[in-house]
């Protein structure tokens, strides 16, 4: 979509960050617009109350993963010119609202070049490496100065592990990651083989011991795996794709990481296979519903899951590709030009 705005390029543009969840990223941003001589301000907004959005009247809304509906942009005013995603998600963005008001939306893919898909990877590395070398139990050790060498633990080579979304930015950096602990490789990704065979065999080099299939192949891939890790984008067919039946064809004692979407994942599911201890273990950085509520059942769990609060992707150095991303489209918004990566 090209759209024309009405700044004139001697105004400075007014941006509303919603940053309750990632307070680093708006001073981030800041820096490279002022380091690109784009005039600006910048409202921080942390709070539900909306009035504050109100009165700055903002060109250009940044919601993280604020709800952006026909509230929020009531509230912002008729002055808003886009909807610029600070990253990748977008689900929390009403599409009804946007295209009533003809406001473009735009993100940032999960390129390579951001840096963003490889710090993903790490963190999935970090919490499938914690859960299989049971890093709290033997830190557990290491602090009551007992049990000196316990617990004994297992290795990830020649297991058999599962990648939901593996051609993708994160899936393919997860991918390439994984391979040289000596895996056995599935990858289950919504477009048949037929189609990808060739970017499949250049991420696995040709390997024949690690596999391709489809959505459709996706409880058989699972079953008897030893781990599975969660790169697929959340979307109606991906809804609650890792249900009971989903989690309990993988061997009793296997392992899950999920750093995309909370939604992929059936919450009553993950609780009883964690319970049961069909589940040894989950690493998570993404939940049901952020930020984390004081009361969720998860908590009964802790010896057994590893949590982060979202940060898989939140480094400086795919933050600050990330701004400079953004203040390519601000320039664009403020010269008339087509918007960059627009959905």
């Amino acid at each position: 979509m090209v759209h024309h705005s009405t700044l004139g390029t001697s105004e400075a543009i007014r941006i509303a960050f919603f940053e309750g969840l990632f307070p680093s990223a708006w001073p981030i941003l800041g820096a490279a617009l002022t380091r690109r001589n784009i005039q600006h301000r910048i409202l921080a907004v942390s709070r539900e109350d909306l009035s504050e959005v109100r009165d700055f009247k903002p060109h250009v809304i940044i919601p993280t993963m604020r709800r952006v509906n026909d509230e929020v942009l009531d509230a912002a005013g008729s002055q808003v010119l886009m909807i610029q995603q600070y990253g990748v998600g977008l689900e929390g963005v009403d599409f009804a609202a946007t295209r009533r008001r003809g406001l473009p939306v735009a993100n940032v893919p999960s390129d390579p070049a951001y840096g963003n898909a490889a710090a993903v990877a790490e963190v999935a590395m970090m919490h499938l490496l914690m859960l299989v070398r049971q890093y709290q139990p033997a830190r557990k050790s290491f602090l009551a100065r007992k049990n000196w060498g316990d617990p004994c633990t297992t290795s990830l080579t020649n297991k058999k592990v599962v990648v939901l979304g593996p051609l993708g930015a994160c899936g393919r950096a997860i991918v390439g990651r994984l391979l040289p602990f000596g895996v056995k490789l599935i990858g289950v990704g919504r477009r048949p083989l037929s189609e990808c065979s060739e970017e499949w065999d250049a991420l696995v080099g040709g390997s024949k011991s690690h596999v391709y299939v489809d959505g459709t192949g996706m409880r058989e891939a699972l079953r008897g795996a030893f781990a599975c890790v969660v790169a697929a984008v959340l979307s109606e067919d991906t809804k609650g794709a890792l249900d009971r039946d989903a989690l309990f064809s993988m061997q009793k004692g296997s392992y899950l990481v999920n750093i995309a979407r909370g939604g992929v994942v059936d919450k009553p599911a993950l609780l009883e296979a964690l319970k049961s201890g069909h589940l040894a273990g989950a690493g998570l950085d993404v939940y049901h519903v952020e930020p984390f509520p004081e009361n969720d059942d998860l908590l009964d769990y802790l010896d057994v899951i590893t949590t982060t609060p979202h940060t898989a992707g939140v480094t400086f150095e795919s933050a600050e590709a990330i701004a400079e991303s953004v203040c390519d489209n601000m320039e664009n918004l403020i010269h008339g030009r087509p918007l960059q990566n627009t959905v």
